[in-house]
């Protein structure tokens, strides 16, 4: 298992702790996913002014540690850290929805998918199951979150689902339903999840 480490700043780390705060997720999950994201992604370098004061430290997965210096080479890197302190640094420019966009890139395509082929969705969410009919994907302004709308059969009513805390997401073979359409448009055009 390849341990990877990159100097950053303060305020680098400030962010990434308060991404694994609120989306529940640790340190080494976020250098693994961002890593994956920006791999075939131009990213931003940063001019080294003075020593980073912060140390970033994780264990990639496999796979990606099996293809850490194929993407270290494509990117014309030959520093590990300067490389993964670049990806970083990419990252969190980015608002928190991006952010989370980011993270849970495999959520977002699994749902858009099945909002795409019009099938519904069994999402694991507070560790119950729910079958559910997603409408669409919206970020909440007051949070800088993103939330999916939709129709939840277990509560027989509609329901904003942060997409950060759904566990898991399976398509359904069942065709989605919609219940009342001019109730989801009114609700997508004046977006408020806690309404």
């Amino acid at each position: 298992m390849k341990k990877l480490s990159a100097q950053i700043s303060f305020f680098m780390k400030e962010i990434l702790n308060e991404d694994k705060k609120i989306f529940n997720i640790e340190l080494g999950s976020i250098g693994n996913k961002i890593f994956e994201y920006y791999s075939n992604k131009e990213i931003d370098r940063i001019e080294i002014k003075s020593k980073y004061p912060e140390k970033i430290q994780f264990n990639m997965t496999k796979n990606n540690g099996d293809i850490f210096f194929t993407v270290l080479k494509e990117h014309n890197y030959d520093s590990e850290s300067n490389y993964m302190r670049d990806v970083i640094f990419t990252y969190i420019n980015n608002p928190r929805y991006k952010r989370e966009e980011i993270i849970f890139s495999k959520k977002f395509s699994d749902i858009e998918n099945a909002i795409e082929q019009k099938r519904k969705l069994n999402i694991k969410y507070n560790k119950e199951i729910r079958t559910i009919n997603p409408y669409f994907i919206k970020v909440a302004d007051r949070e800088n979150r993103n939330y999916l709308f939709c129709y939840c059969e277990k509560c027989e009513d509609y329901r904003c689902y942060k997409i950060s805390e759904i566990e898991s997401i399976m398509m359904s073979k069942s065709e989605l339903e919609i219940k009342d359409e001019e109730y989801i448009e009114g609700i997508f055009k004046n977006f408020d999840p806690f309404r």
